[in-house]
């Protein structure tokens, strides 16, 4: 079936962050489920009279997409004729309508949804009071949320179908007015086990802090640390937030920024030390979380909530989650005895081997598109 796949085209590099990660895997799967993808991508519009809107008259969604992508993408449309357009990543939602006039009747249009931005947004909001906040996030403010979540609102119902990352946002999504709405897990690779040897008495977070529900996230296991007996426990921080890292450290003693560590292989090293993986995270934040797929993947023992784990499925080997700082610090101290770490580490082996295919998923998003 042929298809068009619209994309930012920084979405498609190699390498990167979440939003490549997720991008790369949408379209493994639609290649798994038979289609033949054409992409149509655009990069930023940044003339100088979209910079001004942006600056002076900012909308939410909007004032990304260059105006000669829709004559590209028309003209996809008529040389092409596919069944199926793919559109990749929230920026699309307000053009939901002006797509949908575009195409033909018979063409479906779907969005691959990375999570709704309005989901963040609110959770920015709520913590901006808080002191560990207030002077790492901007403010946002109550009319923009309102706007961002009636620009969803407008959008959403154009598309035939919405592929969400996670479960909880097909029910936002469908409060939204999406007409037909799934989600699809992450796949997980076995392929990346790390050779662990824990120093014993180390656990690591890996990834930006700055992004809202990681750092609310990271805040509050630190106090829940904080407040209870550790011994020698050391909380290794591989992160770009040098800043909330470094104000981290000097609040929680048992604390060590180690930076970025740019070369992937020493990332890797240092993780391998850890008795655990620790993601802390207790708001459910826009789309999965692509964080704990590096610690599943690495096959370390993974310490993280409900949240932490949306976007996953665990099978026979179910993991447990902590709700909770205060519990999530209580797991992490029994990870420094070995034995209790070693058992954490099997239960997460079993899982990644436990997990979806390429073809399970890809079987799920046919039937989810009615074929």
């Amino acid at each position: 079936m042929k298809a068009l796949f619209l994309s930012h085209q920084h979405a498609l590099d190699g390498g990167g962050g979440g939003q490549q990660q997720c991008s790369r895997e949408y379209q493994q799967v639609l290649r798994s489920a038979g289609f033949d993808l054409l992409d149509v991508t655009f990069d930023t519009d940044r003339t100088w009279r979209t910079r001004l809107r942006r600056k002076f008259r900012p909308e939410p969604y909007a004032n990304l997409i260059p105006q000669d992508f829709l004559a590209r993408v028309d003209v996809a449309l008529r040389e092409h004729n596919p069944s199926f357009v793919f559109c990749n990543l929230y920026n699309f939602i307000p053009l939901g309508p002006v797509l949908r006039e575009m195409m033909p009747k018979t063409t479906k249009l779907v969005i691959l949804s990375h999570g709704l931005a309005s989901v963040d947004e609110v959770h920015a909001s709520r913590i901006a009071r808080e002191p560990f906040a207030a002077m790492h996030l901007p403010k946002v403010s109550d009319s923009w949320i309102g706007r961002m979540i009636q620009s969803e609102a407008r959008g959403l119902p154009a598309f035939d179908h919405v592929f969400c990352l996670a479960e909880f946002e097909v029910e936002i999504c469908r409060w939204l007015g999406a007409r037909s709405v799934s989600w699809w897990p992450r796949t997980l690779s076995a392929e990346h086990f790390l050779p662990w040897k824990p120093k014993g008495d180390r656990i690591g977070i890996v990834g930006t802090l700055d992004h809202p529900p990681n750092l609310e996230g990271v805040e509050l296991f630190c106090a829940a640390l904080h407040s209870l007996e550790i011994g020698p426990l050391r909380l290794r921080l591989v992160t770009r937030s040098r800043k909330i890292a470094t104000d981290l450290q000097s609040r929680y003693p048992f604390v060590d920024v180690l930076g970025p560590l740019e070369e992937r292989e020493a990332v890797k090293a240092e993780a391998s030390t850890w008795n655990a993986f620790i993601h802390p995270i207790f708001c459910h934040a826009m789309g999965c979380s692509t964080k704990v797929a590096t610690g599943l993947e690495w096959g370390l023992p993974v310490l993280t909530s409900t949240a932490g784990l949306r976007g996953y499925e665990c099978h026979d080997g179910a993991l447990p989650t902590f709700n909770n700082p205060v519990d999530l610090a209580g797991a992490a101290i029994e990870m420094l005895d070995i034995v209790r770490a070693t058992e954490a580490r099997q239960e997460i082996l079993n899982t990644v081997r436990l997990s979806a295919s390429l073809a399970d998923v890809a079987g799920r998003m046919r039937a989810d598109l009615g074929l």
